[in-house]
């Protein structure tokens, strides 16, 4: 059981960074007065839909696929 746990954060961990490549979500920095860097939350709606939708359907999917009390 813990093998199978590491294996799903690690592959939680992978997804995160690529959806983060993909939907990049910025905030802003100001150091010294001086805007750094602007903020930028246009695809952060889209990145959480796909979010939910991904923490829900592989969960509902596995569950369905090895359902021990299957009909």
């Amino acid at each position: 059981m813990t093998s199978l746990m590491n294996i799903a954060l690690t592959a939680g961990g992978l997804l995160t960074k690529y959806l983060n490549k993909f939907f990049v979500v910025s905030k802003e920095i100001i150091t010294n007065g001086v805007i750094t860097s602007v903020q930028n939350y246009r695809k952060l709606g889209s990145l959480l839909w796909i979010v939910i939708g991904v923490w829900f359907v592989i969960p509902i999917a596995v569950i369905l696929k090895f359902n021990p009390n299957k009909a």
